[in-house]
């Protein structure tokens, strides 16, 4: 029979928990390197875009002349670029050469801007949302009215002008609200979006008359009809990093239309620019990494905005360059 030292015992017993830890710090150490970006193509591989799913080509690029910390961006009667700044707080006119109009300077920073079209409220006006108010101006930019936001928490970045209401998404709030021609406040809806680190962005079809809301945390475009009833069977996305889904933190960061009624989405970090069927089935890719990223400012960490002209052209405005581009599709 063997017979076991007390000594020894004591020993091993001394030496087994630094050997445990050493082995455990070995382990995790493999695992780093075995897992560094060097190491596994994967996390590079949801930039790139096949080519059979490229459905435009980029025709235009402008560089904006712009002082200032970029905040917003809309499009006016196709063929006016309206940019919003903070530090200083104005707003920029471009028309579709790229030549600057003319600047408007203003008082607050604005967060969002939509522009009235003769089949919306407030037919060719400007409406801008402010840290503490929505203000209504001129189609040239003069202030002709204000409306109080709901409280202090209200953070308005994307407005959306319908023909009977103005919608306005409230980061601050987690949710929508619905302004009447007569500046009236009359419904607050959609209380349970996820934010993280994007604001909530939107638009609205005329199409099918519906509002497409971003959920950023959930990775989601979630539908609502103009009195605030969710359309989960028409909802659609998910967290993935396939050409399908919408990759990282809080995508996508900005949706627009097209007149058939398909939706038009744009990601930060992974900065593709796709087009879904109205039944949330991916239709086509605009642009990719390759493209939106050719600039140095602040790579993988870009803020987009996006547009559509009558005509069917796409507009991307890059808000950490001030760099526009304009893409036509290839069918054209």
């Amino acid at each position: 029979m063997m017979s076991t030292n007390p000594k020894n015992s004591d020993l091993l017993r001394s030496l087994g928990v630094p050997l445990l830890f050493c082995a455990i710090g070995i382990c995790l150490l493999l695992l780093v390197v075995t897992r560094s970006p060097e190491r596994e193509p994967v996390r590079t591989d949801y930039r790139h875009v096949p080519p059979e799913w490229i459905g435009y080509r980029q025709t235009a690029v402008f560089d904006f002349p712009i002082e200032g910390r970029t905040t917003s961006f809309a499009v006016q009667n196709d063929s006016t670029f309206i940019v919003g700044t903070a530090e200083p707080p104005g707003l920029y006119f471009f028309d579709d050469t790229g030549t600057l109009l003319r600047k408007v300077d203003l008082h607050e920073e604005p967060r969002a801007i939509a522009c009235g079209t003769p089949n919306t409220i407030f037919t060719d006006k400007i409406m801008i949302a402010h840290p503490h108010h929505i203000a209504v101006h001129s189609a040239e930019g003069n202030w002709e009215a204000s409306w109080q936001l709901p409280d202090d928490k209200s953070d308005i970045r994307s407005l959306v002008a319908t023909p009977e209401y103005l919608f306005a998404a409230d980061t601050g709030n987690r949710s929508v609200h619905r302004w009447s021609l007569d500046g009236n406040l009359d419904l607050t809806f959609g209380e349970n979006f996820v934010v993280y680190a994007a604001p909530i962005t939107m638009t609205f079809s005329p199409k099918s008359s519906l509002l497409y809301v971003v959920n950023p945390g959930k990775h989601r475009i979630e539908v609502f009809t103009q009195e605030g009833l969710y359309q989960p069977e028409l909802s659609f996305g998910e967290p993935s990093a396939s050409l399908s889904g919408f990759a990282g933190c809080c995508n996508p960061i900005g949706l627009a239309v097209l007149d058939d009624g398909r939706i038009l989405t744009v990601e930060k970090a992974v900065s593709r620019v796709k087009i879904f069927k109205i039944d949330g089935q991916l239709d086509s890719v605009v642009a990719g990494y390759d493209i939106l990223e050719d600039t140095p400012q602040k790579p993988n960490q870009r803020y987009f905005a996006v547009s559509v002209l009558s005509e069917g052209a796409i507009v991307v405005f890059d808000f950490d360059s001030a760099v526009l581009r304009i893409f036509e599709s290839l069918s054209q």
